[in-house]
């Protein structure tokens, strides 16, 4: 993972952490998204963010 996150910071011209922070917080709007599809309150995502 690393090797791609280095790549993807090069090729966007950036530095790692900030394609990495990128990635953390894409990952983790997909998984309030695939959630939102069941009946799990809100609360309980944010407390397990």
């Amino acid at each position: 993972m690393d090797d791609k996150l280095i790549r993807a910071a090069n090729d966007l011209g950036e530095d790692v952490p900030a394609v990495a922070e990128r990635f953390i917080n894409a990952y983790f709007e997909d998984v309030e998204a695939a959630l939102s599809m069941f009946s799990i309150p809100e609360s309980f995502i944010k407390k397990h963010k």
